[in-house]
């Protein structure tokens, strides 16, 4: 039989862990917190919001982009056009260009081509029949409303056509497009100014002015280019005919802008 003593000795003993053990248990408490945080790594929440942002402002960009080009394709189609061969840049989808995926986005790479472009132009058109020894009446209801129309405008283009040169005459240099345009609407006069090979002239005719190629105003030319469909007798022009008295015909003048 142990003393007491000896009793409370090993009693004590058997409620104190072995320094060995305690040390194996922390290093097992130390891997296994260190495997824990190895097996679930998780990536910073800034890094997340920053792609999700990045891929919202791209998606964004390239709707805007599509619905821009059908407004100015609507608007370019609205009017009278004329076609011109230009460099263009295109999107050419799924066929040419460069598709780079990833889990919620696409980029199309853009490439430049050679393309058609279509560029809208507008006219201001005075266009009547005439007939031999009639007094033109209702051609003249239409000049008066067709000169009002001339308000200022970037014009490029001025024509003069008719039955007997349906290709008709032009003039190309924009100022005496302008000043013609000006004078016509504002009933004044100016000219003669030369321009692609002919003189061009507005001038008071009777009750109204007149448009000529020819240089002069309110004169008879064989063959002519003039228009005055106000002037109260036969006398209402000609486009490359006589410019008094001239045939049945057809006279055209555009302005283009």
């Amino acid at each position: 039989m142990r003393p007491p003593e000896q009793l409370q000795k090993d009693s004590n003993n058997q409620h104190q862990p072995k320094k060995q053990s305690d040390k194996n248990l922390f290093k097992s408490d130390v891997w296994n917190e260190s495997h824990e945080f190895k097996s679930n790594p998780q990536r910073p929440f800034y890094f997340s919001n920053r792609y999700t942002f990045a891929t919202a402002l791209i998606m964004s960009l390239l709707i805007c982009g599509i619905c821009l080009a059908v407004v100015v394709t609507l608007w370019l189609t609205s009017g009278s056009t004329e076609t011109y061969s230009s460099a263009g840049i295109a999107l050419l989808l799924m066929s040419s260009s460069t598709i780079i995926s990833s889990t919620s986005t696409t980029l199309i790479i853009a490439k430049i081509i050679t393309s058609t472009a279509t560029v809208a132009t507008r006219t201001i058109t005075y266009s009547q029949n005439f007939t031999f020894g009639l007094t033109a009446t209702a051609q003249c209801t239409a000049w008066t409303s067709f000169v009002t129309q001339l308000i200022v405008q970037p014009y490029i283009l001025l024509t003069m056509s008719g039955t007997f040169n349906p290709i008709g005459v032009s003039v190309t240099n924009t100022t005496v497009i302008a000043n013609i345009a000006l004078a016509l609407r504002t009933s004044t006069r100016y000219g003669p100014v030369t321009s692609n090979s002919l003189s061009w002239a507005v001038g008071l005719c009777g009750p109204s002015y007149e448009l000529s190629a020819s240089g002069t105003t309110c004169m008879c030319t064989s063959p002519g280019y003039a228009i005055r469909p106000c002037l109260t007798n036969q006398n209402y022009g000609g486009i490359n005919t006589t410019t008094c008295y001239g045939p049945t015909q057809t006279m055209t003048v555009i302005f283009q802008y």
